[in-house]
């Protein structure tokens, strides 16, 4: 079977969501499968424990764990610490809750999904620090919205700029040319993130 990144694939995920009977834990990853076949078929499965799928309705699964329904909007923060190591669409979940906390909400922004980093970068929770990393993103539109984010960190954004980047942190300045800048200054663009450490390199 072909696997993605050692990962079996999906026919094989639901598989074992539908015949899994002595592992409860795999159950709990499966119900949180980014494929909706294999978490319905965890869905269905007897052995699930029923506090993963609570938690994946409160959180905002619909009934069915297709899709969105409504967010429980008193979910306690811990709910959503609990539901963010059990799989990625738990995470895409947890990103869009109002009620995600900072701390989880940087752990989120470290995620290889784009549009969890994306959403990451719009959620009023978001600290200071975790929008400062993703103003130095790889993806265009997650830097965009980390530089309209109100607790868009100055430094950051004037770092970002003195080693390149334009004005919306989107692409190159006007002038396409690196400046002379120190060595210091660099490191500090390189550290930030990879878009950072692109325009780094580039002096």
């Amino acid at each position: 079977m072909t696997t993605v990144a050692g990962r079996p694939p999906a026919i094989f995920r639901r598989h074992l969501a539908t015949n899994t009977v002595d592992d409860p834990d795999v159950l709990v990853a499966l119900a949180c499968d980014d494929s909706f076949v294999v978490r319905r078929a965890a869905f269905d499965n007897p052995v699930t424990p029923p506090w993963v799928l609570d938690l994946l309705f409160r959180a905002g699964a619909d009934q069915h764990l297709r899709g969105r329904g409504t967010a429980d909007p008193g979910m306690d923060p811990d709910d959503l610490r609990r539901l963010v190591e059990c799989g990625p669409w738990a995470r895409m979940l947890v990103v869009d809750h109002p009620n995600t906390p900072p701390d989880v909400l940087d752990v989120l922004a470290g995620q290889p999904s784009a549009r969890i980093r994306e959403s990451a970068a719009q959620h009023p929770r978001a600290g200071a620090a975790t929008i400062g990393r993703l103003c130095a993103d790889p993806e265009i539109d997650v830097r965009r919205e980390a530089n309209a984010h109100p607790a868009r960190p100055v430094d950051a954004h004037e770092l970002l700029r003195c080693v390149g980047a334009d004005a919306s942190l989107e692409d190159l300045g006007p002038t396409h040319r690196p400046t002379r800048v120190g060595s210091a200054t660099l490191r500090a663009a390189a550290t930030l993130g990879p878009w950072g450490a692109f325009l780094a390199s580039r002096h």
